[in-house]
């Protein structure tokens, strides 16, 4: 699916939470969450 067509489903279907580790295109781990996650995350 790949990580963009992900964040769309994620848009379309809010009840739905998710936490993404993948690599860039330089090979360096990165992270991305949800906006609905987000929200649950005390920071």
């Amino acid at each position: 699916m790949g990580m963009e067509k992900a964040k769309k489903v994620l848009e379309n279907h809010k009840e739905l939470m998710a936490y993404f580790i993948y690599t860039n295109n330089q090979g360096k781990l990165q992270v991305w969450y949800s906006p609905e996650l987000e929200k649950k995350i005390v920071q």
